[in-house]
C-alpha cells in the first residue's frame, strides 16, 4: 500500500501574488507563470459611454510576488470555511 501523500502546504512551496490590492495564495511555480503574463499587461479605466464601452490604459499594472513559507499560512476557522468554497 502507498504512503498517504503529504498536504499541499509542505509538498510545494506557495507564494502571495498581489496584483493591485488584491492577494492571492497559490503555488509559487504558477504564481510565476502569472506574474509573468500579467507583467505585459497595462491597467486600464473601463467606461460606459453611449452604447458601448471604452478602455482608458492607465499604465503598468501594480504587481508583487513573495515566497510564503507553509507555517505561516492559516486556515478560515470552520464558521468561515465559506470563504474557500464561495458557499
Amino acid at each position: 500500500m502507498a504512503a498517504p501523500k503529504a498536504s499541499r502546504a509542505k509538498s510545494k512551496p506557495l507564494c502571495c501574488l498581489s496584483v493591485g490590492y488584491v492577494s492571492l495564495l497559490l503555488d509559487a511555480d504558477k504564481g510565476t507563470q502569472v506574474l509573468k503574463l500579467l507583467s505585459e499587461a497595462v491597467q486600464c479605466k473601463e467606461d460606459y459611454q453611449g452604447r458601448s464601452y471604452v478602455y482608458a490604459v492607465q499604465g503598468p499594472p501594480n504587481l508583487e510576488l513573495k515566497l510564503v513559507q507553509p507555517g505561516d499560512v492559516r486556515m478560515p476557522e470552520r464558521r468561515d470555511s465559506h470563504l474557500l468554497t464561495g458557499d
